[in-house]
């Protein structure tokens, strides 16, 4: 569909929305029971019409992953609402209403605050960092500064940032398992920017409240990471990154956190953070799709810091890609709503370096890697045979261009005879999920 379309398609949807939200109320309860029904299906309806008719990326009038998140979270709730059959007609009428209104947030809620390719490109070329200064209700005064002397390619840049964001409630049940119930325990921060940013951004936020807050996490769908200090000074707090997504600021000391070392010139130790991640891996509902072009390395993606002058651990890497290369000429056997999930070059995620632990296996590290590239990861665990079945990636799943069809993995060329779960990693493998066509033989396998 050409891009016209797409935005005549959205702004159509657009005001029916607008109409929907402003009659909702009187609507909803003057219509008769047998229609309440309907009206929940019509709202999702249209709220599935705005997703299909959102462009996602980091200019202007696009969207953002946040945004899209929101509804569609709104629109998963609704529907789930709709197939129980245990629902009141209050329930569903509320359930229609509601998502109406996130339908209008979500109308206006395209990208506004957004750097252009050429502002970066001239900000490199005057060899001075770009600046901007924002302000994020709830949270207090962000400034922005993009070293772009160190710019790659210039690509758009958005600036904007929600404290909470589509992640927050996730965010607070996993902090709330560790009793931190307080909401000033911890700031979540949703940088709207989709991917990875052009140049590693210096962000410096001047807070409305007086939590001294001291480390920095990634919320990577599930569990938080460490990803580093954060620097107070005069009011300010100090930190960097290299991707959007959900960020949280934990406090220094105090009730709410876990003592601080105390040594001269060292570093604090990351505060104890829950993790829903076990072991044996678990199953993640599907998110949107992921921008092939942002899916790199970050910065702030460290597993851990050095703690007390102990000297660090020797890390190990492994280098890790995704690809579908395979399906660039199969495209007349994808299903259309299939295709925007194929990149123009069949790579999903290029070859990234990812550290690893001792013993960390290929679905741990598969796991672990799309949850940080936010790329959409879904599996089945095979507890009779203690592994994971890996079902899709990128929502591209198995069957779905023939009977042969689904991801496998190898290990240095090799397609090992174990499970992923079952097969560890050691430092300087390099793993490669790819996407096969014919049981494994249009890849390199037998």
């Amino acid at each position: 569909m050409s891009t016209w379309k797409k935005k005549a398609r959205l702004w159509a949807v657009v005001g029916i929305f607008a109409l929907l939200a402003a009659a909702g109320i009187f609507k909803l309860t003057t219509i008769e029971p047998a229609e309440r029904g309907g009206e929940l299906g019509a709202q999702i309806e249209a709220a599935q019409a705005l997703l299909d008719g959102a462009q996602e990326g980091n200019a202007a009038g696009e969207y953002s992953w946040n945004a899209l998140g929101a509804l569609r979270r709104a629109l998963n709730s609704a529907q789930t609402l709709a197939q129980s059959d245990g629902a009141t007609e209050e329930e569903r009428a509320a359930a229609a209403q509601a998502l109406a209104e996130e339908g209008a947030r979500f109308a206006e809620g395209a990208n506004q605050n957004c750097l252009t390719p050429q502002e970066l490109q001239a900000a490199a070329e005057s060899g001075a960092p770009l600046t901007r200064t924002l302000s994020v209700e709830g949270a207090g005064e962000l400034t922005w500064s993009l070293p772009c002397d160190q710019l790659g390619e210039a690509a758009p840049v958005n600036l904007q940032v929600v404290a909470g964001g589509s992640e927050g409630d996730e965010i607070a049940q996993l902090l709330a398992a560790q009793g931190k119930e307080d909401p000033a325990f911890a700031l979540t921060l949703a940088f709207c920017h989709n991917g990875a940013l052009p140049v590693q951004a210096d962000l410096s936020l001047k807070t409305e409240g007086e939590t001294a807050y001291a480390a920095l996490y990634r919320y990577t769908g599930g569990a938080l990471e460490y990803a580093g200090p954060v620097q107070a000074e005069e009011g300010n707090l100090s930190f960097s990154l290299g991707e959007g997504g959900s960020w949280v600021l934990l406090p220094a000391a105090g009730e709410e956190a876990p003592d601080q070392p105390s040594g001269e010139g060292e570093q604090p130790e990351a505060p104890s953070v829950p993790s829903t991640t076990p072991a044996g891996g678990s199953s993640s509902a599907p998110a949107g799709p992921s921008d092939p072009s942002s899916a790199g390395s970050s910065a702030g993606s460290s597993q851990g810091a050095p703690s007390g002058g102990s000297s660090a651990p020797q890390t190990s890497t492994v280098t890790v890609s995704i690809v579908c290369t395979t399906l660039l000429d199969k495209l007349d056997q994808v299903d259309d709503n299939l295709r925007p999930y194929i990149p123009q070059n069949g790579i999903i995620l290029p070859p990234t370096k990812v550290e690893i632990q001792e013993g960390e296996s290929a679905f741990e590290v598969l796991k672990r890697v799309t949850r940080s590239h936010r790329i959409q990861m879904e599996f089945q665990s095979q507890s009779g045979y203690g592994s994971a079945y890996i079902e899709g990636i990128g929502h591209l799943y198995e069957k779905q261009v023939g009977s042969g069809s689904g991801w496998m993995y190898k290990v240095n060329g090799t397609f090992p005879n174990y499970g992923c779960s079952q097969y560890p990693l050691k430092d300087g493998d390099t793993l490669v999920w790819c996407y096969t066509c014919d049981f494994g033989k249009d890849v390199g396998g037998r």
